[in-house]
């Protein structure tokens, strides 16, 4: 069996400002601004500063980019001074990205990237 890419669904570059909210183990609400690096209709990888342990739920929001979703984290790996995290939308959540002329707009406007 290959060891290549095993997902359902192509990853694309997407940088975009994301609001996160989590429960750490002690069960306590976090929340955190950040940016995602790329985004599947599936699933999407964003860093944090701190990790956040496999098979939680985690709330996504991205305004600009029509993102409003539930989602498991599926990984987290330590990454210089960050976390990357995968997650995988849940509830049969499927994103679509903006039209390009949408897209064009937002980049010009500097709204899509941190």
């Amino acid at each position: 069996m290959s060891s290549g890419n095993l997902r359902r669904h192509a990853r694309r570059s997407f940088p975009a400002t994301i609001r996160v909210g989590w429960q750490d183990p002690s069960g306590q609400d976090k929340s955190a601004l950040t940016r995602s690096f790329d985004i599947s209709e599936s699933g999407l990888r964003f860093e944090l500063s701190e990790p956040v342990a496999l098979r939680s739920d985690v709330t996504l929001r991205g305004e600009k980019i029509g993102l409003q979703a539930r989602a498991v984290v599926r990984s987290c790996v330590h990454s210089r001074l960050k976390y990357m995290v995968g997650v995988e939308f849940g509830c049969g959540y499927r994103w679509t990205p903006p039209s390009e002329a949408i897209r064009h707009a937002l980049e010009a406007a500097e709204m899509l990237t941190v």
